[in-house]
Order: structure tokens, then C-alpha cells, then sequence
């Protein structure tokens, strides 16, 4: 995809939004600005609170180093020995599931992203990931995480579903992405029916968007869901709690309403992964639990996602039950 879709260069965004502060070089030299020039439309002139700015945009407050955040939070790297050997990319965190690290693209660079200091990515060998499989068919479900999935180039994607067609133990594929919330005209045409031919070995798709606040919901981004769920693709939202972009109840309460209307379950609030970089979109979890209950007060229950923080080693993510609404 070509580099002019996004920008990467601080001083155009600066003079592109009119931003009274320049962007903060230290910090884009950590992680480099990436946002899609269809999604920095969206971002108020002037305005350096604006809540999707936030989340991309390289801020001096990156630098600090509070205790207790690190590099790898989730212990997806530099977590202790267990004796087993995965592929490059692969990670078996839960029982019946494994994801694949893919290394594609992704539409933006996300300032709180807690694999913003993973090592660059070794090149994914496909044929030992399925092999791997192979000698492991208890897992039901192959998550493609990443990097994001459809920022992967057609070549490796291909390739990819050739040999997920073949492992017929697989059911479930599932697919963590971006791209259609924040770059939706990069959304492959043919997408469609290249995923719809691999589930003809008895397989589904199902989609994770990864949408954070309304104004990320554009008509376009809209159109491009639209596709997928009239395609049949079971399509569900995750979000993460951060502080001044959706920890207010309203803004929250109007991202799951549309992303619903849109076709889009809600399925994870996610407590911010505690990531060297990240501390100041940190919200407290009793704050973020009295949000989900005045959620619950709100809205039909099958509009409030669980909200959920990921333990290193845990059999799976640990539900942060809602306290009582003030």
C-alpha cells in the first residue's frame, strides 16, 4: 500500500491540524507517527484534546517511566522459559486457542499499543505454523492478531489461508483488526471471497474491530462493515478504557449504540495493558468500574461489553465486575 495513504511526518500533521504544540520527537522516535490521511479528516483543527488525535499522536508524556509499566506487560516475550518451542509469530496463551502474530501493517500507530516495544518480527514460515498445528489439534480457533491481518500483502495472506484451508481441525479463524474502522478504503475488494472460499473446508470467520470512539465510525467505515456483515461474518468490537478519549459514560455509551447499529456486538472494555508509554491513558479500575455500571443503567445488557484486564499466565482474561451505580 502505497506510504502517501498515511502520514508519517510530524510537521504535516502539525501544520495539517494547526496543532498550537508540535508533536513530541522523542516520542516519534520510540514509535513513528502512522495515521491515515481518510482518518486525520476526522481530527478538530487546533484542537490537541481531540480524542482521536490522542490516541495517535506522539506526546511528550510517552517519556515518563512510571513504576510498574514495562516493555512487554503481557509477558509475551521475555516471560520465563516453559520448555516448548512455537514458530515464530505464534503465541498459546489459552486452552483450544493460538494466535498468530501476523506482520502486517497496521492502519495507525497506537500510542498505548502494548506490543509498541516488541523486537521487529521475525518472517512468519507458515508451513511450520500449521505443521505445529498439526501435532496440536486440540486448538479450535487460529487467531490473527498482529501487526494487523489485513495489512498483510496479498502474497502472504494467500498463502496463509492455503494452508489455514488445510487444517481441517480448525474452526474458528478469527480477525483482530483496524484497517476497516481507520482506513476502510484500503479494505481489499476481493477480500471477501477469498475468506469465503477457504470456509468452504468447513471453516468461519468471524471479525474483531478495535474501535475506541464514535468519531472513529465514519460513514465509510460503516459502508466497509456493511460488506462484511452482509457477507456473514460474525463481526464484534473491542475497546480500551483510556483516559480523556472514552472514559466518560456518554462517549462510551454512544460507541457501543452505534457500532451495534452498524452490526458490530460489543465484546471486550479492555483495562489499559500497563506498557512502558502508555501511563497517562491509564484510568483507575474503580473508575472504569463505576462506568460500566452506570453502562448497565443505560443500555440493554447486550450493549455493555465485558470489561475485562489481561494477567500474565492467567487461564484467560479476568473480568473486572462492574461496583454498584452511584
Amino acid at each position: 500500500m502505497p506510504e502517501t495513504t498515511f502520514i508519517t511526518d510530524p510537521e504535516e500533521l502539525e501544520t495539517l491540524l494547526e496543532l498550537p504544540e508540535p508533536v513530541d520527537r522523542l516520542a516519534a522516535a520510540a514509535l513513528p507517527l502512522r495515521i491515515p490521511r481518510e482518518l486525520a479528516k476526522r481530527i478538530g483543527k487546533g484542537d490537541p484534546n481531540d480524542p482521536i488525535l490522542l490516541q495517535f499522536r506522539p506526546s511528550a508524556r510517552e517519556n515518563d517511566s512510571p513504576p510498574g509499566f514495562g516493555a512487554d506487560p503481557l509477558k509475551e516475550w521475555s516471560g520465563p522459559a516453559t520448555g516448548e518451542t512455537f514458530p515464530a509469530g505464534l503465541l498459546w496463551k489459552y486452552a483450544g486457542r493460538v494466535l498468530v502474530m501476523t506482520r502486517g501493517v497496521c492502519a495507525a500507530h497506537c500510542r498505548f499499543c502494548f506490543r509498541r516495544h516488541l523486537p521487529p518480527a521475525a518472517p512468519l514460515d507458515w508451513g511450520e505454523i500449521a505443521a505445529f498445528l498439526e501435532r496440536n489439534r486440540s486448538v479450535g480457533e487460529l487467531i490473527l492478531s498482529g501487526g494487523d491481518p489485513l495489512g498483510m500483502p496479498t502474497e502472504e495472506l494467500d498463502l496463509a489461508l492455503h494452508y489455514i484451508k488445510g487444517l481441517s481441525f480448525v474452526k474458528w479463524v478469527r480477525i483482530h483488526t483496524r484497517h476497516p474502522i481507520l482506513a476502510p478504503s484500503l479494505l481489499a475488494p476481493d477480500l471477501i471471497p477469498r475468506l469465503k472460499e477457504v470456509e468452504k473446508s468447513g471453516k468461519r470467520f468471524l471479525f474483531v474491530f478495535h474501535i475506541n470512539h464514535p468519531a472513529e465510525l465514519t460513514p465509510a467505515a460503516a459502508r466497509a462493515v456493511g460488506l462484511l456483515r452482509r457477507a456473514g461474518f460474525p463481526l464484534f468490537s473491542q475497546t480500551v478504557l483510556l483516559r480523556g478519549v472514552n472514559d466518560r459514560t456518554e462517549t462510551l455509551a454512544e460507541l457501543l449504540t452505534r457500532a451495534f447499529e452498524a452490526g458490530i456486538v460489543p465484546y471486550y472494555l479492555h483495562q489499559l495493558d500497563r506498557v512502558a508509554g502508555a501511563a497517562h491513558f491509564e484510568v483507575p479500575v474503580e473508575e472504569g468500574r463505576r462506568i460500566v455500571a452506570r453502562l448497565r443503567a443505560l443500555l440493554p445488557g447486550y450493549l455493555v461489553p465485558r470489561y475485562v484486564r489481561e494477567i500474565p499466565g492467567a487461564p484467560s482474561k479476568i473480568p473486572l465486575e462492574p461496583a454498584p451505580t452511584d
